[in-house]
């Protein structure tokens, strides 16, 4: 169904309605409920997501792409779909996507951690705490941004990757020899208990790669490792 046909035919559009983000596995199905359904038409596709919309808004609804959304969600999708947007209106957008970001003083959700771990006198970890957070000094990641803006192509996503993935378990180890606190494995079940909001994360299994990034912008991370940084936490 075309614009124009949409807009002739208005009987099915809400009269009031607020902008928001589906993810779903099956991507093209879903797109051609909601055109059906909201009598909308779609302002930009690819093989990442869609925006719709039936109205002079630019979009009214965003559905993104999780191939594995039965057991995960990923939070950067609609973020990286609204700039993919932008980037069909004509503006160059390139995308740095950060992991935890690490000096001395602040190690990104590592801080968190850190801060639970004093309060609670106990570093912890899930089960059996294989998952991997992968992680890059704030240097580091300064150089990627002043590449990526340099030499880098409109569109691109730049991984800020400098150690590929750290087992949870062993950053536990440094927390709990830094703190002097004991380090102990949770079950599932019990790390809202002792985590928090940070539960969920804190058992994500995220490893990346900057292989390509390091070959297209010819960036090589030469700062310290999370590791060093947090054999000097106070």
């Amino acid at each position: 169904m075309s614009r124009d046909q949409v807009l002739a035919n208005r009987d099915i559009r809400p009269a009031a309605f607020v902008h928001f983000v589906l993810q779903t596995s099956r991507l093209r199905e879903q797109v051609d409920f909601y055109k059906a359904f909201l009598n909308a038409w779609e302002v930009f596709g690819s093989d990442m997501g869609s925006f719709l919309t039936y109205d002079e808004e630019h979009h009214r609804v965003a559905i993104a792409y999780a191939p594995d959304h039965a057991s995960s969600s990923h939070p950067r999708v609609a973020s990286e779909l609204q700039g993919d947007a932008v980037l069909q209106s004509g503006v160059d957008v390139r995308v740095v996507r950060l992991p935890q970001v690490h000096d001395k003083a602040k190690q990104g959700l590592v801080s968190f951690v850190i801060a639970i771990s004093r309060e609670r006198r106990l570093a912890a970890y899930i089960e059996d705490g294989a998952n991997l957070w992968p992680a890059a000094h704030v240097s580091d990641v300064a150089r990627l941004y002043t590449l990526a803006i340099d030499k880098g192509q409109a569109g691109a996503r730049y991984h800020a990757v400098g150690d590929e993935g750290i087992a949870f378990k062993e950053i536990a180890a440094l927390i709990g020899a830094a703190l002097e606190v004991p380090v102990m494995s949770l079950p599932a079940a019990d790390a809202p208990q002792h985590f928090g909001w940070l539960a969920e994360l804190a058992g994500l299994n995220m490893p990346a790669s900057a292989s390509w990034t390091r070959q297209a912008l010819g960036w090589e991370p030469t700062g310290p490792s999370l590791i060093t940084d947090l054999r000097q936490i106070d």
